[in-house]
């Protein structure tokens, strides 16, 4: 007989739902995410000190193009309160450990950790970062790292890897073009690993002068549209897994021809799709509106699938929710 191929999930992405806090005993923390996110072996290499400058994104719901990364060791675990740019307070901020966003800005100190930011940076300035906080004894926590931004503009694209947020509730990919580097035209095409993918969507982001001054912006275009003036970013699902290297290429149609971007990345070692071979599945987003608790209530959901990817719904439908602030969530959420 033969085996039937699992072909679809389900994943339910949880927000704006109850979690009840507990108190750590040993630290003092209030933990929503008990568990670290990433690497927790002994002779995992660490990541470098370093202060890296892109083109304006959005990643968790933040603006930002500056990101400070620190090694795992170099600070005690610690809740961020202040992130500074050469003495200047930063309004808005992600944390993230081993490249798994924590919405409560804790930082575990036994896994390299990041801090991204709008900085609004020029070419060839030097910059200081210094991130504090308090640890779970109250005891003040800070960490820095310097770095002089890049003398001139990137012409090259790059690809990142993001887990599900509720604006986009499946794991996929940022490619990102400068601005330097973008013309008029139409994304045409994206492949990711040599397969063409049609669920993409094209923004543009960066800062445009106005009668208020300059102010930062981000623009989807439904006809997949990009033109000079602001970077481009092509986000893309992609089904990455825990260190998975992945490369995705951007056709363009211009007026001159066609044009093609490439980048190769690597994804973070944590967070990744749950199995790769459930190739297929549907994303719901669930909000609770009301501000009751919803916490064993049943989700009753009608989905349509494509005729050709289900055989036996029985055997090849699974729910999986994504919720990594749960108690009860898995190490990958």
């Amino acid at each position: 007989m033969k085996s039937l191929k699992p072909v679809l999930f389900i994943l339910l992405f949880l927000s704006n739902l109850y979690i009840p806090a507990t108190l750590a005993a040993d630290n003092g923390l209030d933990y929503r995410h008990p568990r670290p996110a990433g690497f927790l072996e002994a002779d995992a290499p660490a990541k470098e000190k370093e202060l890296s400058f892109q083109s304006l994104s959005k990643k968790a719901s933040r603006f930002y193009d500056m990101t400070a990364t620190f090694p795992k060791g170099s600070a005690p675990e610690f809740e961020v309160e202040k992130v500074e740019l050469n003495g200047e307070p930063v309004d808005e901020f992600v944390v993230e450990n081993a490249g798994i966003f924590n919405g409560n800005h804790r930082v575990h100190g036994i896994e390299d950790f990041a801090v991204s930011f709008e900085g609004d940076w020029r070419l060839a300035k030097e910059y200081e970062v210094k991130v504090t906080g308090k640890s779970g004894q109250g005891e003040a926590v800070e960490v820095a790292v310097a770095g002089t931004s890049p003398k001139e503009e990137s012409m090259a694209a790059s690809v990142g890897f993001q887990q599900p947020t509720i604006e986009d509730p499946y794991h996929h990919a940022n490619f990102s073009i400068p601005e330097a580097a973008v013309v008029s035209a139409t994304v045409t095409k994206v492949m990711v690993d040599g397969e063409e993918h049609r669920n993409y969507r094209v923004f543009q982001s960066g800062y445009r002068e106005t009668d208020k001054g300059r102010e930062q912006v981000r623009e989807e275009d439904y006809k997949l549209r990009i033109e000079p003036g602001l970077a481009a970013q092509i986000l893309v699902a992609c089904n990455w897994t825990n260190s998975s290297d992945h490369t995705v290429e951007v056709f363009l149609q211009t007026e001159e021809g066609e044009k093609s971007f490439k980048a190769t990345g690597k994804a973070p070692g944590k967070g990744g799709y749950w199995n790769a071979d459930w190739p297929y599945f549907i994303s719901l987003t669930l909000h609770e509106t009301v501000g009751m608790i919803r916490q064993g209530e049943p989700v009753i959901a009608t989905i349509g699938v494509f005729e050709d990817t289900i055989t036996d719904p029985a055997k090849e439908l699974r729910v999986v929710a994504y919720d990594p602030t749960h108690p009860e969530a898995g190490e990958d959420g």
